[in-house]
C-alpha cells in the first residue's frame, strides 16, 4: 500500500507543477494563442482536482477504500498541446467536463466533504 500511495502522491506533484510550469509560460505572453488563454481561464479546475485528490489519497491512506477510488477518479489527466488549437480546446474541454462531472459526483458522494471544506 505504501508503494501504491508514493507512486500516485508522485503523480500528483508532478502534474501540479506541471500545470504551473504552463501557467508560468503562459503569463508571459501579452496576447497568448487561444487555447493559452482558453487553458489559463480554467486552469483552476485543474489546481482543485489535484488538491482534491491529495486530500483524499491522504484521507485513503487512514480510513477506508471509497478514498482510494476518489483519489484516482479527481486526478486529471495531463494535457499534452499540439500545434492544432482548435485540438487543443478541444482537449481542455473534455478534460473541464470529467472535472466538473467528478467534482459532482464528489460532492453528492463524500458527505464528509460539506463539513470538513
Amino acid at each position: 500500500m505504501n508503494n501504491i500511495y508514493n507512486r500516485i502522491d508522485k503523480r500528483i506533484n508532478y502534474l501540479m507543477d506541471y500545470y504551473l510550469d504552463w501557467q508560468d509560460y503562459i503569463e508571459r505572453f501579452s496576447f497568448p494563442r487561444i487555447d493559452y488563454y482558453y487553458l489559463i481561464n480554467n486552469i483552476s479546475s485543474f489546481y482543485t482536482m489535484l488538491k482534491l485528490s491529495k486530500k483524499y489519497l491522504k484521507k485513503w491512506n487512514n480510513q477506508n477504500n471509497n478514498y482510494f477510488f476518489y483519489t484516482l477518479m479527481c486526478i486529471p489527466n495531463k494535457i499534452e498541446f499540439n500545434s492544432s488549437s482548435y485540438e487543443n480546446i478541444l482537449k481542455i474541454k473534455k478534460e473541464l467536463m470529467y472535472n466538473e462531472k467528478v467534482f459532482k459526483f464528489i460532492l453528492e458522494e463524500d458527505k464528509d466533504y460539506k463539513k470538513t471544506d
